[in-house]
């Protein structure tokens, strides 16, 4: 699973991003959905290469994937730069 440090900013469910992690750090925000579980909670500080979750085939999605964004100072990137 990509990484990245930061603060765990929401964790929850939600009808389209089923579970889901969003972390925080400075002015990079990324979101981890379709999780089939959630490892972490909102306020833990997270290291790289923590897991966060587990990757699953959660709500409409017909296999197991990691659905990822990553939004720099409000404005959606490309998150390959964001993956080691």
């Amino acid at each position: 699973m990509p990484s990245i440090t930061g603060t765990v900013t929401d964790v929850g469910f939600d009808s389209e991003k089923d579970n889901y992690v969003v972390v925080e750090n400075g002015s990079v925000k990324t979101l981890y959905a379709q999780l089939a579980t959630t490892n972490v909670k909102k306020g833990n500080e997270i290291t790289e290469k923590q897991s966060i979750g587990t990757v699953g085939k959660t709500g409409k999605a017909t296999g197991a994937h990691l659905h990822y964004e990553v939004m720099v100072d409000g404005e959606y990137v490309d998150p390959a730069a964001y993956i080691k």
